[in-house]
């Protein structure tokens, strides 16, 4: 049994010592806890930068999907304008042609059609084909002109053509055609038409 100062001494190092544990496990409970906070902070501004890539990343599509979008219709209307502005020219055009046929000019422009549809057929015989309307403007005298002008034997078919205007213009019988019809020199035209509108429209075609 320890006598009463030992006791004291005993318990004056047992309080120590505990004083000492407990500075020690609250040192120990300091830094575990800022390595905890530290490693808190790391891990929120990890989540915090790949929610913000995250967020840029999606921008960045949605960016794009508006661009692309908005491109698409860009050329939507471009394609949509020069299609309308094309349509127009054909209307204006074939109206225009439609009115030649009430004008003094229209005789003139239809014999040299038919000249240049007759000089585009083999020769030999061939026939003129045209609307009924105009078939007066090719009587006898005029188809000898034409023949005489061409090298080659022209008649004037028995039916009418069914076109606006212009003339047709058929080999020996029938196997090869000229076609100098009002709507067909209009098509003919389209390709060109459409590339003069792509270079005073730009945009993909």
């Amino acid at each position: 049994m320890p006598l009463p100062d030992q006791t004291a001494l005993l318990c004056r190092a047992i309080m120590e010592k505990g004083r000492a544990d407990s500075r020690n496990i609250l040192v120990r409970a300091e830094a575990e806890a800022g390595r905890i906070v530290s490693r808190a902070r790391e891990e929120s501004s990890r989540e915090t930068e790949e929610e913000l890539a995250r967020r840029r990343r999606h921008a960045r599509r949605e960016a794009g999907r508006i661009v692309d979008s908005a491109g698409l219709k860009a050329k939507q209307r471009i394609m949509a304008a020069r299609q309308e502005i094309l349509a127009e020219l054909f209307r204006e055009g074939r109206s225009r042609l439609l009115a030649l046929r009430h004008t003094r000019q229209y005789e003139k422009i239809l014999r040299d059609l038919a000249r240049r549809a007759v000089q585009a057929l083999p020769p030999g015989e061939c026939r003129l084909q045209l609307r009924r309307e105009d078939m007066e403007l090719f009587a006898e005298p005029q188809l000898q002109d034409l023949s005489a002008l061409t090298g080659r034997r022209v008649l004037l078919a028995d039916e009418p053509a069914a076109i606006s205007g212009g003339c047709l213009a058929l080999g020996r019988e029938g196997r090869v055609l000229v076609d100098f019809s009002f709507d067909t020199l209009l098509e003919r035209n389209r390709s060109l038409l459409q590339d003069i509108l792509s270079r005073e429209i730009p945009g993909e075609r």
